[in-house]
Order: structure tokens, then sequence, then C-alpha cells
């Protein structure tokens, strides 16, 4: 294999492809990314951990076509601290040699042939969608996905696409999220369950592309575009009803200005480090809602910000981390509407705009 790149080209893709290459494993190989040159004039950057394959190809001039094998965390090292100018890579045996400007690597390489073949996944159902839209909503909801591996599913994001609309579910089963928006094409119909960690790594690796496709086919899942793809394994079972959980009703609504309240809430929760809770209280009054924590070791907070107040004054207790989230899921507004129907009733978040977002958290006790 002889084949010049852009060096900084190499070393995002290797970067991309390396947060699925195994970092301690008992077979070396998944260690490694595999490079393939191609007589087409591309460099094809593949790696894998047994579970998550992923594939990214650059431009390249290949004077002979090829293949190696070496290690993923050493030639992203490598590949970052090249000067400018051409990235030369030639195979030698059990040696990959990079070279840019007066800088010469001699990297340790394995057969290509011991590298497992990237899975083909022929879809039974699939979706074109736009970048942006997806990366935006899995932005949104992804922190809300359970990160107890004993409940594959509930670490897991709900995808659907139908009647014109991209939908995304998320829960850990104290708190949800649900984001969607609409799409141009109203005939597309997809379902699945993606692991949360995988489908964000998915639409990272295909920044800047213009559009995907998401489909899932054999127990797996596949995400693709012009250049590039990720495929994982399908999380299987039925996901929660998401909707039921939401109340119709709330008997107090407020107004929030989403900056001035998370700049209170990060404030308060200075001090609620070991005990997460903090109170708020509504004030209708003086039309504020007033946010206080407390802890013994530490000592106690409070701070209030101005607000319109809807129904009747409650006070309820919220784990601010899980508030945190909620609100940054509405990131880009300037306000959200937080409804309320008691001491241990669920907090409901929303905000008029696109995409649409909803966010539900479960009390705590006072």
């Amino acid at each position: 294999m002889i084949v010049s790149v852009a060096p900084d080209a190499l070393a995002a893709a290797v970067a991309s492809v390396s947060k699925v290459t195994a970092t301690v494993a008992e077979t070396p190989v998944l260690a490694g990314v595999l490079l393939v040159a191609d007589a087409s004039g591309t460099l094809s950057v593949t790696g894998t951990d047994g579970l998550r394959s992923a594939r990214l190809s650059v431009p390249a001039q290949v004077e002979e076509p090829g293949a190696a094998v070496v290690s993923a965390r050493t030639l992203a090292r490598v590949a970052k601290s090249l000067p400018g100018g051409v990235c030369s890579l030639e195979g030698s045996g059990a040696f990959l040699k990079v070279s840019s400007g007066r800088s010469r690597f001699s990297l340790q390489a394995l057969p290509p042939k011991d590298f497992p073949a990237f899975p083909e996944v022929s879809p039974d159902s699939s979706a074109e969608l736009p970048a942006e839209v997806l990366a935006d909503l899995v932005g949104r909801v992804r922190r809300f996905a359970s990160k107890d591996l004993s409940r594959p599913i509930l670490c897991s994001v709900a995808v659907e696409v139908a009647s014109g609309r991209l939908t995304l579910k998320a829960t850990d089963g104290y708190r949800l999220a649900v984001a969607s928006a609409g799409l141009a094409d109203d005939g597309a119909s997809f379902s699945a369950l993606l692991p949360a960690d995988a489908l964000a790594e998915a639409v990272a690796m295909a920044s800047g592309a213009e559009g995907l496709s998401v489909g899932r086919g054999g127990g797996q899942w596949v995400v693709s575009w012009r250049g590039g793809s990720y495929v994982c394994r399908l999380v299987e079972g039925c996901y929660p009803e998401a909707e039921s959980l939401f109340p119709t009703t709330t008997s107090c609504t407020l107004g929030l200005p989403l900056g001035p309240f998370l700049d209170a809430l990060s404030r308060v929760a200075l001090v609620a480090k070991e005990n997460p809770r903090v109170r708020l209280d509504v004030r209708a009054s003086e039309g504020e809602v007033a946010v206080s924590a407390a802890s013994g070791e530490v000592g106690d907070a409070s701070d209030s910000v101005g607000c319109s107040v809807e129904g009747t004054p409650v006070a309820v207790g919220l784990n601010y981390r899980f508030l945190a989230d909620a609100l940054a899921a509405f990131d880009g507004r300037e306000a959200v509407s937080l409804g309320m129907s008691g001491e241990m009733a669920p907090a409901v978040l929303s905000s008029p705009g696109s995409p649409e977002v909803r966010c539900l958290v479960m009390p705590t006790r006072l």
C-alpha cells in the first residue's frame, strides 16, 4: 500500500473511528483500525469492538492499493501531530510507514485478514433524514437515557418516523424527554430502539453531511451517509409508553425565563452536591418562584426568579441535575413553561417552537 492523504483528514477520520475500537481487548486487532487504499482514490478507515463498527472514507492519492491494520490510539496521536502538507502511508509487511515533511514513523502492523469483516446490513425498513435535524433531536434527549446497562431498553433512544415527523424519546424511569420535528418526506416509516451513546456517536461522525439514511435489518441498525457508515446491534424489546406519562392537566403553570432560571438553579445547586434535591416554592403574589437547597455538612442557599404564575401556587422538590438536563433540552429558547400539580406529581416542561420538545421530571419528597 502506497498512498498520500491530507494529515488533518486522516487525523479526523482516525479520531472518529477510534471511538468504536476496543480500548482493552483480548484480540489485539480490535484495538486497531483497518486502512484500505482503493484504486478509485479513497482511503477508508474502519474500526470495531465487535458490537459497533464504523467506517469513514477520505480522498487520497493512491499509488498502490492495499491494506494495513495499526493501533488506533497510536495512529490517532501520530496523525494529529503531523505538520501540514501531505502525509504518506506505505504498508510494508509487519510495519506501516508514516511520513510528513521531515517526520518519519514506522508503526507495528497486524495482518488485514485478521480484521473482522464490516457488517453488511440489508435494511427491511429505513428512512432518509436531514443530518442536522437528527443531530439536534439526539442532543436534546440523549442525556435522559439510563446509564444502567442492566436495563438496555432504558439505555436506548426510541426513534420513530411516521406521518412526516421524526420523533425521539428517552427516559431512565425518573425523567422523560420527547422531541420531534417535521420532515419534507411524509411517506417514510421507520421505528427502532437505538443505544443512546451509539446513536450520538453515529450522528457526530456524520457531522457536516447533508443527509443520512437510518435503517434496520437482521438484528442490526445502520446509519449511512456519503463517505461513511455506522453499524450497531439493535435493542430488542418494548419501549415504555411515553405519552401516557404526561399529565393532561396541571394546577399551576409557570412561565420561566430560561437563562435567569438556569443561573439561579446552578447557584443554589452549589450546596446540593450530596443531596441533589432543590425545592421550588411558587409565590404568586410576588410573581416569582423561589429555589432553595440545604445540606447538613455544607449549608443552605436560596434564590428567586421573576415569572408568570397561573393557577394555585405549589411547592415541589426536584433533583436539580434532572431539572437542569430538562432545561438544557430547550436550548435556544428564551422561556419555558413549567407545569406542576402538587408535591408528588411530575413536573412538565414545554416551550413553543421547532423542534417540539416536552420533558417530564419526577418529584422527590420535600
